[in-house]
């Protein structure tokens, strides 16, 4: 299902115990976790906050050992955030309850990602981005996630975020 307000989403997620916020980068997941987390009165778990710093790639550079830890202290309920979420829900081997994809949309309805995000074949990628050899591990990282889980398909529910135009 596909949500554009927050307050309809949390109606409908209210039950859940473990909730994970997916979507690529930068586009409103912590600002998201933490509004739901506020309204329902459960810790966040903000996956960016345990990166190592200085590493190139997301997945393999997390403080798993802290992340367990604040998941054995807050078991019972908790919102868990980031990038590549469904690769490191594998390594925690860790089920959610419901996982929220955020779209970033346009004014006209498009998902500004879309062209990145919903590549359906590796092979694609090269012919989208012909130098992608070039892009930084963690951008390589971000597409082949997309690319090889699939999160907007696997997620129980859609928030599309509307991003308005800018100018200048």
């Amino acid at each position: 299902m596909n949500y554009r307000n927050i307050d309809d989403l949390i109606k409908e997620i209210q039950s859940a115990k473990i909730i994970g916020i997916d979507g690529f980068d930068r586009s409103g997941k912590t600002y998201l976790s933490h509004e739901i987390g506020k309204k329902l009165s459960i810790p966040v778990l903000n996956l960016d906050d345990y990166l190592i710093k200085g590493k190139e790639r997301y997945v393999e550079h997390l403080k798993y050992k802290e992340i367990s830890e604040f998941i054995e202290k807050n078991k019972n309920s908790f919102i868990i955030e980031g990038v590549c979420l469904l690769g490191v829900l594998k390594k925690l081997h860790l089920n959610l309850d419901c996982l929220i994809y955020i779209k970033l949309i346009d004014e006209y309805d498009e998902w500004l990602h879309e062209e990145t995000c919903d590549i359906k074949d590796p092979a694609e990628i090269e012919i989208l981005y012909p130098n992608f050899q070039e892009f930084k591990a963690l951008d390589k990282e971000i597409i082949y996630y997309h690319v090889n889980n699939r999160p907007v398909e696997k997620a129980n529910y859609v928030f599309e975020r509307i991003e308005s135009s800018r100018t200048g």
